[in-house]
């Protein structure tokens, strides 16, 4: 039986091995485009929305020293080949304005829930530093 089967498991676990190379591809490829957005701000962010069992989107956002985002970028996607994508309608807002105001953002729940996210690790620093421009 297990001669039989063997070549099966072999092309398993081939195949599980080339899914973790290309994989740590991606995440080589997001975190260098991360690094090149994050040198024109003051402060950057990822954010996550989504779970193991239902589809994750993240979230980066990069603010300037006024906490207006600057760029703002999603990963999602089902396969390795996905790759950070610019969403434009964020650009100039105050991260404030995220949790204040998001039905005046046009963006999907969970997108909007992974910006949130991103955002929430910029304002707790800046509590942190005592650098908030007001309080949230």
């Amino acid at each position: 039986m297990i001669e039989k089967y063997g070549w099966l498991f072999l092309v398993v676990g081939l195949l599980w091995v080339v899914q973790l190379i290309l994989s740590l591809f991606q995440t080589r490829r997001f975190y260098k485009k991360y690094y090149e957005l994050k040198k024109d701000g003051d402060a950057s962010s990822i954010g996550m929305a989504g779970s193991n069992w239902k589809r994750k989107i993240y979230a980066v956002l990069v603010v300037n020293k006024e906490r207006e985002i600057i760029h703002a970028c999603k990963l999602s996607g089902f396969t390795v080949f996905a790759n950070l994508k610019k969403v434009n309608s964020l650009k100039g807002s105050k991260i404030y304005e995220l949790e204040e105001n998001p039905e005046k953002l046009d963006l999907d729940k969970k997108l909007l829930e992974a910006f949130i996210n991103s955002a929430k690790f910029i304002i707790k620093h800046d509590r942190e530093k005592n650098l908030l421009e007001k309080p949230v």
